[in-house]
């Protein structure tokens, strides 16, 4: 895991701070792709429940998401959390690392990976899983999306605690297709 051809993002010479040394990095804001995966993703989400997106970067996203009764968007780099905080909406936001066991303790109703998982070395995919799992309260609701470079067996390996009921595939004009999977915390 990943499959078989893939070429992992986790050799990035680049530090998180160093990706976001232009706003947008990853041409997120106009792309029709992205904002069509964001919207999968909102008709996902519980209404009213507490929520976390982890690795928001600028907040792009997360501002969507916004219609949960507290939302918190998380990312690793200071620069991309500051940017998301002069967006001005209703999500707080704090500076984190999903890989340590960080300062919020609170558990939320539903949690967001989206396209994280790849920017992560694999020994460090199991700490990962476990911070999530933590920060979920029970039955709480696990939302993946990854780009081709998972399977839906990679993704049931690394989250075992997770019930997957929804899964999935859109086309994509970057990779084979683009993978988003939904569940409950068993």
């Amino acid at each position: 895991m990943p499959r078989k051809g893939a070429k992992g993002k986790w050799n990035l010479k680049m530090s998180p701070d160093e990706w976001y040394s232009k706003p947008d990095p990853f041409n997120i804001f106009c792309s029709y792709e992205e904002d069509n995966k964001a919207s999968i993703i909102c008709s996902l989400l519980d209404y009213g429940g507490t929520g976390m997106d982890v690795g928001c970067g600028e907040g792009l996203f997360t501002e969507r998401y916004t219609h949960m009764k507290d939302f918190i968007g998380m990312d690793i780099s200071h620069i991309a959390i500051g940017r998301a905080k002069g967006r001005r909406h209703r999500a707080a936001y704090l500076q984190g690392d999903i890989t340590f066991d960080y300062k919020n303790k609170e558990k939320v109703d539903t949690i967001i990976l989206s396209e994280v998982l790849y920017y992560i070395k694999p020994e460090l995919w199991e700490r990962v899983s476990n911070n999530i799992n933590k920060r979920l309260k029970k039955k709480g609701q696990f939302i993946i999306s990854i780009g081709q470079y998972f399977t839906e067996e990679d993704i049931r390996k690394i989250f075992p605690w997770c019930e997957f009921d929804k899964v999935f595939k859109l086309p994509s004009e970057k990779y084979e297709y683009n993978l988003i999977m939904s569940g409950r915390k068993k």
